[in-house]
């Protein structure tokens, strides 16, 4: 009886301990996240490429492809504003001069003095992925943490808060030495 008993002891602990081993992570439901027709945008944006850096508070709203970005030094002067719709991009600069071009993606370059690709930062702002884009990683909650996007790395180090539709907060993009860091102080969708 001693015997059997300590067999039954040994295999309820073997059995306790079992329970006690980490089990792998429960698989995260992948939030599929919609761009929204119409936002209103309220942030800073910081540019650099590790020899030369320009930052900017920037007011932008997009509506149905129409688009009007503000620009505005970090001392309050107006450094520029760009716009957009089906005829082209625009660019009007301080003291009434203004350019015209095919993207805002050109006129960017021309304000900022970098190339950043404005035609997909709306949908980068929203954490929608394009279709030629991946997803490498997703946060706790599901939703894009980084996605990689025509050799650009779009990491999303904050979301306004837990939920699964939650505005972003803050996101850092990178191509090569490039990195654009867009923080959102105020959003609405339209």
């Amino acid at each position: 009886m001693p015997v059997l008993r300590a067999l039954l002891m040994a295999m309820a602990a073997a059995a306790g301990l079992a329970g006690c081993a980490s089990r792998p992570p429960a698989e995260v439901a992948a939030v599929e996240r919609v761009a929204a027709p119409g936002f209103e945008l309220d942030g800073r944006v910081a540019v650099r490429d590790g020899e030369r850096s320009t930052a900017a508070a920037i007011y932008w709203t997009h509506d149905n492809g129409v688009d009007t970005i503000d620009f505005l030094a970090p001392t309050g002067q107006v450094m520029g504003r760009l716009s957009s719709d089906r005829s082209g991009a625009r660019m009007q600069l301080p003291g009434g001069e203004q350019r015209a071009a095919e993207s805002l993606d050109r006129l960017a370059a021309d304000l900022l003095g970098f190339a950043v690709p404005v035609s997909r930062l709306r949908a980068w702002v929203q954490a929608v992925a394009g279709a030629d884009a991946r997803i490498l990683r997703r946060d706790p909650g599901g939703r894009p943490a980084l996605i990689s996007e025509q050799g650009w790395l779009i990491e999303y180090t904050a979301y306004r808060d837990d939920s699964a539709n939650a505005p972003v907060r803050r996101l850092q993009a990178r191509w090569g030495a490039l990195e654009l860091t867009l923080l959102v102080d105020q959003w609405l969708a339209r």
